[in-house]
């Protein structure tokens, strides 16, 4: 359907699993307030599955809880500059005939720090069309490094309020003892067919990978441009 393109263009810190037709391009650049920087750049290589690489900084983010002190301290602390590849295939689709989008997504990458310290990241990522206005995304997630591993779930709600402005509530949970919860609030304004900024408010520690799963002290607003070619 026509409406699903505007999932085309990606989610924030809970993505959805829809995948550019062959040959397209996709880039996001996303800034925040507290200094965070990345920059995304992903290729369809076919209409089920698409390349993808990032690149990106966190400005020493203070985390809400000690219990992910090392992390923050490997991963999101000094010297944090990082770069990741990975991948998305598709496994169902309406567009094959099923009733839902699941995609499975892998990325892997380091620091480039003196240790070099990095880590894996793994999503099964589940698109649902509850109208041709609303979309809900659930996410089970994990990460795996040397210093810690843990799983996590993202769940979020796309709503289409007008053709060109678009509401995007998420939030992420780890699934631990003594889980911790955040949450992201976003605002897409769709400027051109293919092209849209997100201003939106967090208090996730960023908007890739590890970022995704941990809660920084304090809330954020950033803006994050959304481009297809």
């Amino acid at each position: 359907k026509g409406n699903d393109e505007m999932l085309l263009l990606g989610g924030l810190t809970v993505n959805n699993a829809l995948i550019p037709a062959r040959g397209i391009s996709q880039i996001s650049l996303n800034y925040d307030s507290m200094g965070n920087a990345s920059a995304f750049y992903g290729y369809s290589l076919s209409n089920i599955f698409q390349l993808e690489t990032r690149i990106g900084s966190y400005s020493d983010v203070k985390l809400s809880s000690n219990k992910n002190a090392k992390l923050q301290n490997i991963f999101l602390g000094e010297d944090n500059f990082n770069y990741r590849f990975g991948g998305k295939l598709s496994i169902f689709s309406p567009q094959k005939g099923d009733l839902f989008w699941t995609t499975l997504r892998a990325s892997l990458g380091r620091n480039e720090s003196k240790n070099h310290q990095g880590y894996s990241f793994l999503e099964l990522i589940n698109t649902f069309r509850i109208n041709d206005l609303i979309y809900f995304n659930v996410t089970p997630k994990y990460l795996y490094s040397g210093h810690g591993s843990f799983g996590g779930i993202g769940i979020s709600t796309h709503f289409k309020l007008l053709d060109n402005l678009h509401l995007i509530p998420e939030i992420n949970t780890s699934l631990r003892n003594e889980p911790e919860l955040n949450s992201s609030l976003a605002l897409r304004y769709v400027y051109k067919p293919k092209k849209s900024i997100d201003f939106y408010y967090s208090n996730a520690a960023g908007i890739q990978d590890i970022g995704e799963l941990l809660k920084a002290e304090e809330h954020k607003f950033g803006i994050k441009v959304n481009l297809l070619f």
